[in-house]
């Protein structure tokens, strides 16, 4: 059942721009409401022919409602040509969605600016702007430096003005240390989403985008299969007797095709995964991300004696050299300490020889 406020669905996990829902005879529907015109979503929220779906009609209101009054030269025009154009096409679906949100916001917020004298002191006052949150900062950064290269290539410009602006330091992404993972473990207990999720992180080292389109079918013989979406990779990650313990009474309780629902049966997003892990976190009274779970992942697989070749295989490259960063300071760390300690000795030691 879909909880209730003031009387309608509570839609707080679903992160689609004009996607509402409705409820008739007991069942409930998602519709893309806009313009005074409501359109049926068909698919399951977080699959991929939901967002194909999504997308064919979010594209078509935006080509119908704003390609019109998008004046020649604007930052609002140089959208709408690179929402249409093969390069924003072919990109993948989710990667586009998350494209077209920032998109959008510039263009709704800034698209009267003209491209052609549009300065890069702009740039630098809108990361300024959103500097308490340096992620939504640098994602702006990053998408507005993609479309101004996209227009020196169609001739509004003759160059980016975005290019090597230093973007903002992003909260924490360090590896949990095993205290802090046995903290969340006493919170979070075994028949808990969140306990479940944190598990699959931490001994699978998958994208949450990965994660919450894994489903039940996806887990048999002891391995999880994974189609990693960035990638393409596909993955059999053998799964962990910490693992196995959680996600076996978890799916044996559960019917759903999905292994992560929301509360109401849905599948997930990974806007709603992160959310819920951030409020899991802050529950346990730890200061970490979803993400940082992939760092833990990889740097237990480094401890355990796996090669970087090896994390890479499973977490990525990039994961796998920040973990071969992480290590060598924490061994550099550890010298340093060891160094101490002889010297304290040997001070000990000298101070003794001289009373005796």
């Amino acid at each position: 059942m879909v909880p209730q406020t003031n009387g309608k669905p509570d839609l707080a996990d679903i992160k689609y721009p004009y996607l509402l829902m409705y409820r008739s005879k007991g069942r409930e529907y998602l519709y893309y409401r806009r313009s005074g015109i409501r359109q049926r979503v068909h698919g399951v929220p977080g699959s991929a022919d939901f967002q194909r779906n999504y997308d064919r009609i979010h594209a078509s209101f935006e080509d119908k409602g704003r390609i019109a009054v998008a004046a020649p030269g604007t930052l609002a025009k140089l959208v709408l040509e690179y929402k249409s154009a093969p390069e924003f096409k072919q990109l993948r679906a989710s990667t586009r969605q998350q494209y077209a949100f920032h998109l959008d916001f510039l263009s709704e917020k800034w698209g009267d600016l003209d491209v052609v004298t549009m300065p890069r002191s702009f740039a630098l006052k809108l990361r300024d702007k959103y500097a308490d949150t340096p992620a939504k900062a640098n994602h702006l950064l990053r998408i507005l430096s993609l479309l101004m290269a996209f227009g020196v290539d169609r001739g509004y410009r003759a160059e980016n003005p975005l290019l090597r602006i230093k973007k903002l330091k992003v909260g924490h992404r360090k590896p949990l240390e095993e205290y802090e993972v046995e903290a969340f473990r006493k919170v979070w207990a075994t028949d808990t989403r969140e306990r479940v999720a944190f598990e699959l992180m931490l001994n699978t080292g998958q994208r949450r985008g990965d994660v919450v389109t894994m489903q039940r079918q996806h887990y048999r013989d002891g391995e999880i299969q994974v189609m990693q979406e960035k990638t393409g990779a596909r993955l059999w990650i053998p799964a962990s007797a910490d693992l196995r313990a959680i996600l076996d009474p978890w799916l044996a309780k559960h019917d759903h095709m999905m292994v992560l629902t929301t509360k109401t049966g849905r599948a997930m997003t990974p806007t709603y995964f992160g959310h819920m892990m951030t409020a899991a976190f802050r529950e346990a009274n730890l200061d970490a991300t979803s993400h940082g779970l992939r760092h833990t992942a990889a740097t237990r697989l480094r401890e355990l004696g796996c090669d970087h070749p090896t994390i890479a295989s499973i977490t990525g490259h990039r994961t796998a050299e920040m973990v071969r960063q992480y290590s060598e300071q924490r061994r550099r760390s550890q010298l340093a300490i060891a160094k101490v300690n002889r010297a304290t000795r040997d001070s000990e030691n000298g101070a003794r020889t001289k009373s005796d």
